[in-house]
């Protein structure tokens, strides 16, 4: 199975967003522009993804709707996906979904931990993901990561 993990793209500041629901923080306009370039390319790297899983919190749905939009397949919301949720189940609930390739949107640090816990099964970052970037993971016997992207470096393929 491979799982092509993506952090949500640029989000207002925690800061300027503090008086209200963090779960309700959204992208920025030039986060989602970004963004909007850097699907294009995870279309043609990745057309063969047969299912998006998304946290429930706004600024990952936003960023799972413009993926949605490129790819053409709806996403799922999962609760294994929110920043406090745990790795493991994560990483149970994706290999129980029977597909070959999927791909999660969420947050860090989590979907890094999630990447340790799946490479080498300890619950603790092995890679940073950028905002919008992402990580394709190869889950066999023997899980690797395939590759790493950043959103400059995604853009420059």
């Amino acid at each position: 199975m491979k799982v092509l993990v993506i952090r949500h793209a640029v989000a207002q500041d925690r800061e300027d967003f503090k008086s209200f629901d963090d779960d309700l923080r959204p992208l920025t306009s030039k986060g989602k522009k970004e963004f909007e370039k850097v699907s294009r390319s995870y279309k043609k790297l990745y057309p063969d993804v047969q299912e998006f899983y998304s946290s429930s919190l706004l600024r990952a749905t936003e960023t799972a709707d413009i993926l949605k939009k490129k790819f053409k397949k709806n996403y799922k919301i999962i609760e294994e996906l929110r920043p406090e949720s745990n790795s493991l189940a994560l990483l149970k609930k994706l290999k129980n979904s029977k597909k070959n390739f999927v791909a999660i949107i969420g947050h860090e640090p989590s979907l890094s931990r999630f990447i340790g816990q799946a490479i080498v099964g300890q619950k603790k970052s092995i890679v940073e993901l950028k905002k919008g970037g992402a990580c394709l993971l190869e889950l066999s016997r023997i899980p690797k990561i395939i590759t790493l992207h950043s959103p400059k470096s995604i853009l420059k393929t």
